[in-house]
C-alpha cells in the first residue's frame, strides 16, 4: 500500500511508478495502483501518446525527398486529388514523385487514423530545417512533461501516505475496525437515509403541483432570496 511505498527508496519508488504506468486504466483498481496516482498517470499517458505521434510525424518532417517533392507545384495538388478520391490514383500511377509522396503520406495517415487523430499536410510539411528542429524541440518538451507527470504521481502517493498511517492507527491498527471507522459508517448510513427521504418528498411535491409546473416552481423557489 501507500505506507509501504513511502518506506522504499526513491529509485524503488520510481520503478514502481513505471510499473503502474504500464497498467491499463480499467485494471488499476484490481492491480493495486493507488488512486492518488491516477490523475498524474492519466496525464502521463496522454503526453506520451502525443509525443509518440510527434515522433512518427517527424519521420516525414525529416524526409528530405518528401519535403522537396511536396514543394514541387504539380505534386501536392496531385496527392490532394488522390487523397480526396483514391480512384484518381490511376491518373498518377506512372509518376514516381507523386506515388512516392502518396505512399509515404498514406502510411502515416493510417497510423494516425488508428490513433484517432486526423492528419493534415501542414502537420508534416516544414519550410526549412530550423522549422523541423523547432518541431523536434516541442516533442522533446512533451517527453519531459511526461516524465514530470510520473514524478508527480510518486509525490501524490507520498502525500497520501501520512493520512493512510493516521487512518490505520485511528482504526485500531488495521485489524478490527476502530471507532473512527464505525463513526464513518454511521454517517454514511444517515446520509443515504436522508437522500432517500428527500427523493420521496420531491416526488410528492411534483405530483401535488402538477408535473413540469412543479419543477418550474421549485426552480423559482431555489432562485428566490
Amino acid at each position: 500500500g501507500e505506507v509501504e511505498f513511502s518506506a522504499a527508496g526513491v529509485a524503488a519508488q520510481r520503478a514502481r511508478v513505471m510499473e503502474w504506468a504500464r497498467v491499463a486504466p480499467g485494471e488499476r483498481g484490481e492491480r493495486g495502483v493507488p488512486r492518488a496516482a491516477w490523475s498524474a498517470l492519466d496525464a502521463r499517458a496522454e503526453l506520451t501518446r502525443r509525443a509518440d505521434l510527434g515522433d512518427f510525424l517527424q519521420r516525414l518532417v525529416d524526409d528530405e525527398d518528401f519535403q522537396a517533392d511536396m514543394k514541387t507545384p504539380r505534386v501536392r495538388p496531385a496527392v490532394e486529388e488522390v487523397i480526396e478520391n483514391f480512384h484518381n490514383v490511376q491518373r498518377w500511377r506512372d509518376d514516381a514523385a507523386v506515388m512516392g509522396v502518396l505512399n509515404k503520406f498514406r502510411h502515416v495517415q493510417r497510423y494516425c487514423k488508428e490513433a484517432g487523430v486526423r492528419i493534415r499536410f501542414e502537420d508534416v510539411i516544414v519550410e526549412n530545417r530550423a522549422d523541423a528542429d523547432e518541431r523536434r524541440g516541442r516533442i522533446a518538451k512533451i517527453r519531459r512533461a511526461a516524465d514530470d507527470a510520473l514524478e508527480r504521481a510518486r509525490e501524490d502517493v507520498l502525500a497520501l501516505a501520512p493520512m493512510e498511517r493516521s487512518t490505520w492507527r485511528e482504526a485500531g491498527g488495521g485489524g478490527a475496525e476502530g471507532p473512527a471507522t464505525e463513526r464513518l459508517k454511521k454517517l454514511q448510513t444517515l446520509a443515504f437515509a436522508l437522500a432517500a427521504v428527500a427523493a420521496v418528498l420531491l416526488a410528492m411535491a411534483v405530483r401535488a403541483l402538477g408535473g413540469r409546473g412543479a419543477l418550474s416552481a421549485l426552480g423559482a423557489l431555489g432562485s428566490s432570496p
